[in-house]
């Protein structure tokens, strides 16, 4: 069983999301004890993960618990639309990319002579 803070630093993220998640009711730990402490199976780790993309895809709380709540048949269309919206960010982000890979080689500065020192 994991600690609640070994679990955020395995996904990268904090103790106080996955508390959040939990309260949410999105992701809840395996395991609560009497003391109110958090413990979490490894095999939870993907499903973290998962949250965590699709908050990064902008997703919202009802949108990723919605997903949750279909079955695996159902989850299909939702799973392509994420894709969809997934290869979208990925185009925009190398549009960026060589946007900036552009202005690196306008910028680029000359190489100066190298210094050769001289007797007086």
């Amino acid at each position: 069983m994991l600690k609640i803070s070994e679990m955020a630093r395995l996904a990268d993220t904090t103790r106080r999301t996955l508390i959040f998640y939990d309260e949410a009711g999105v992701f809840s730990p395996a395991e609560k004890n009497a003391a109110g402490y958090r413990y979490y199976d490894y095999g939870q780790l993907y499903d973290l993960l998962f949250i965590l993309g699709l908050r990064k895809l902008g997703l919202s709380i009802s949108q990723i618990k919605a997903v949750q709540g279909q079955a695996t048949p159902e989850l299909g269309p939702q799973l392509v639309t994420i894709q969809n919206r997934l290869d979208q960010k990925i185009a925009e982000l190398s549009r960026i990319r060589s946007i900036i890979d552009q202005k690196v080689q306008q910028q680029a500065p000359t190489p100066l002579p190298h210094y050769v020192p001289r007797l007086v």
